[in-house]
């Protein structure tokens, strides 16, 4: 008997969610505006895919540095007035890559940010840095190569 239950519930269940998929399907489909939500949401993610893939260059001066920092804060600003909060919180995180003083950063963004956004940008953010780590440490790398190629090709040039 309570085997049988539990196949009637499991069926209830089954068919209450089918129920419920095609129910918001069909009130998706017959939306009037279903085609050109479906377009800007598709431009956005392909315009945020870009911007994930935003590098941050490896800077060699401090004023560079600093002209990247308020360029990045001076974007997020620009986006959050026309309330593009995703793409405002991504140039946040990169803002803070590069922030000499991340932790002070963090904490100005965290009282003036929504929690949800706040929550938003340590995420991007940890993504962002452990990107620029890698680059950084890719660019080492390389630089440790060229000038140890120059050393050997110099020691071949002695006769």
């Amino acid at each position: 008997m309570p085997s049988s239950l539990a196949k009637v519930s499991l069926i209830v269940g089954a068919v209450g969610f089918v129920s419920y998929c095609v129910y918001f399907d069909r009130k998706r489909r017959n939306d009037p505006n279903f085609k050109e939500k479906l377009k800007a949401k598709r431009a956005l993610a392909k315009k945020s895919g870009k911007n994930q893939d935003c590098e941050i260059p490896i800077f060699k001066d401090p004023a560079d540095m600093q002209a990247f920092f308020l360029k990045e804060v001076q974007i997020s600003d620009e986006l959050m007035q026309i309330g593009q909060f995703d793409e405002a919180v991504l140039h946040l995180a990169n803002a803070a890559v590069v922030c000499n003083q991340k932790s002070e950063f963090l904490g100005v963004m965290q009282k003036s940010l929504p929690p949800s956004a706040f929550q938003l940008l340590i995420q991007y953010y940890q993504i962002a840095n452990e990107r620029y780590i890698k680059k950084l440490l890719e660019d080492q790398a390389m630089s440790k190569m060229a000038n140890g190629s120059k050393e050997f090709i110099d020691d071949a040039d002695i006769e």
